[in-house]
């Protein structure tokens, strides 16, 4: 019957049944919803459809539903703040012949609506539409839902488009929308609260979350932000953040589309992720730090689990280098069975790239790569950082990387479950700052039966910290394995630094391994030449050999900058 209405209207200009009115609430006390004498004009709004209510008191007041209500357009605006109680019906704001939105809280100035007590479903929805506008929308109670409808594929959001805006999802609420943004404008901003066991806001397609602005989400106490594909931090300029907090991994991010880059933390911007005793689910890739001149970061804490089921690049996309992107496993006790799990990737064929701005810092805690029964998919250090300690059940390639063992308060052990492969252009770096194997210096351990196939080459840099001065005798077994083929360029049977030199000794007892021993102040290398390419101190064949070797290389980005 709406339909047949709307219809006729298109074609008839003078009848008092297809004429939309404009119902603005004139009651500051608040009231029932259906009560003629709140409007003006005179009148219930929806009684003849096609008509527009706005909310522009500048008060706070209540407005309770007495029936099932269908108007075309809702405005909260003009300093109001109105709680509208559902009152176990339904509200239905569906059709916007004059924009896109059918809901818009906060046009010009400030508006704040709190719903309650039942369902709405709408069609698109902005909060905080033009410049210098302040908009709220809150959905608090186990029995409030917010549902765009599914006409055409659902429809969108915009929480910040070109003003303030924040959306509060509270206490089992659910606010379900297709697709949408957030901090539109380059002034905007967005803040996002999720808050409560059971507390959903979710996104059926994509999500771009600060396109040009600043958004900050908070998800707390059990609640879940579940969206098909999220963008942060679109555009340069743009920051995005998303805290996750809660117990026994109760709260929740989830990427439901596995799709390529179905989370991108930092894409032109800059984004980060900081999860807290909670759970992050991406069913598709992921990139940190994706596009040049972005900068992206996620932060895993103590009692966390990650779990992605595809690639991850660190520092770039899958194919190329880009911005500047961390993963941090933060285990604050290390003995606690419900430490840090990091799970990516589930298939042969997948990976972790860390492109030359990447960096994986582990404190503690475990990346388990394995898809198979003892098969694992490799972490590829494509010219990044891999530092820290902890576990890390995969296989490491070493191509141009640094990898550096370290933890500054305990141990200082960087185990891989699989296997270690380092090519010319890598780097190991080892601090010692004193005897103990475990707490005073950095070493790599890949002992685990059936594996632990070490492959050496590049080169080895060692610091002495913390004052420390080794005597003669002392030993230091900076890498243990099953097996150990090859050596580093720089010390093949000595190695000088700056601090002096050591005897290196490639062992082949119960267990294969490096030891460095010997420690004398002299020979010592004050400085490497320039030109000394693989840092043994002395300019010879074998750096011009790798001079050689990469002639005419170019690594600009992107690639149609090179010659």
């Amino acid at each position: 019957m709406r339909t047949l209405v709307f219809a006729v209207c298109s074609f008839l200009t003078v009848s008092s049944l297809c004429i939309a009115e404009d119902y603005t609430w004139d009651n500051p006390s608040g009231g029932f919803f259906g009560e003629p004498n709140n409007w003006d004009p005179n009148g219930v709004p929806g009684d003849d459809g096609g008509d527009t209510v706005r909310f522009t008191l500048p008060t706070a007041y209540t407005v309770t539903l007495d029936n099932y209500y269908n108007n075309d357009t809702l405005y909260v605006d003009g300093g109001s703040a109105v709680t509208l109680d559902i009152a176990g019906y339904e509200y239905i704001l569906d059709y916007s012949p004059e924009s896109s939105q059918s809901v818009v809280i906060g046009e010009y100035g400030q508006g704040s609506l709190l719903i309650n007590n039942g369902n709405v479903f709408s069609l698109d929805v902005s909060i905080g539409q033009f410049g210098g506008s302040v908009g709220s929308l809150t959905l608090s109670g186990s029995t409030t839902q917010w549902t765009t409808l599914y006409d055409e594929g659902w429809h969108g959001v915009s929480i910040g488009e070109d003003g303030d805006a924040t959306l509060s999802v509270l206490d089992n609420a659910q606010f379900r929308h297709g697709h949408g943004g957030s901090a539109v404008g380059a002034e905007s901003n967005a803040t996002v609260d999720v808050n409560g066991i059971d507390s959903e806001w979710y996104v059926d397609g994509e999500f771009d979350m600060s396109v040009w602005g600043d958004t900050m989400v908070n998800i707390a106490n059990g609640g879940k932000i579940d969206i098909g594909k999220l963008n942060m931090a679109s555009e340069y300029g743009s920051s995005a953040q998303i805290n996750i907090t809660g117990e026994d991994q109760q709260s929740e991010l989830q990427l439901h589309a596995d799709v390529t880059n179905s989370l991108t933390i930092g894409k032109n911007g800059m984004a980060a992720v900081r999860v807290y005793g909670s759970k992050l689910l991406n069913t598709g890739t992921m990139t940190i730090g994706e596009n040049p001149g972005s900068s992206g970061l996620l932060e895993v804490h103590e009692k966390s689990w990650v779990d992605t089921w595809n690639s991850i690049a660190i520092g770039g996309s899958l194919d190329n280098s880009g911005g500047r992107g961390q993963l941090s496993i933060i285990d604050d006790n290390p003995g606690d069975e419900y430490g840090v799990d990091f799970t990516p990737t589930e298939a042969a064929g997948q990976f972790i790239k860390v492109w030359p701005q990447g960096t994986i810092a582990m404190d503690g805690g475990a990346i388990e790569m394995e898809y198979d029964v003892n098969m694992a998919n490799p972490i590829i250090l494509q010219g990044g950082t891999l530092q820290g300690n902890g576990m890390i059940w995969a296989h490491v390639e070493n191509h141009g990387g640094l990898v550096a063992p370290w933890d500054e308060e305990d141990n200082k052990v960087l185990e891989i479950g699989y296997n270690y492969t380092q090519d010319a252009t890598g780097t190991l770096k080892i601090a010692i700052a004193g005897r103990d194997p475990v707490s005073q210096y950095a070493h790599l351990r890949a002992v685990q039966p059936n594996y632990g196939q070490v492959s050496l080459d590049g080169i080895l840099d060692v610091d002495l910290i913390d004052g420390f001065v080794p005597s003669y005798g002392d030993e230091f077994i900076i890498i243990a394995a099953q097996n150990i083929s090859g050596t580093f360029s720089n010390a093949v049977s000595q190695y000088v630094f700056q601090d002096g030199s050591f005897d290196v000794i490639y062992n082949t007892d119960s267990y294969d391994s490096v030891i460095l021993t010997h420690y004398n102040p002299e020979p010592a290398c004050l400085h490497y030449p320039v030109a000394d390419m693989n840092r043994d101190c002395k300019v010879n064949l074998l750096d011009f050999a790798i001079f050689a070797g990469e002639w005419l290389d170019c690594n600009l980005v992107p690639e149609s900058y090179c010659p």
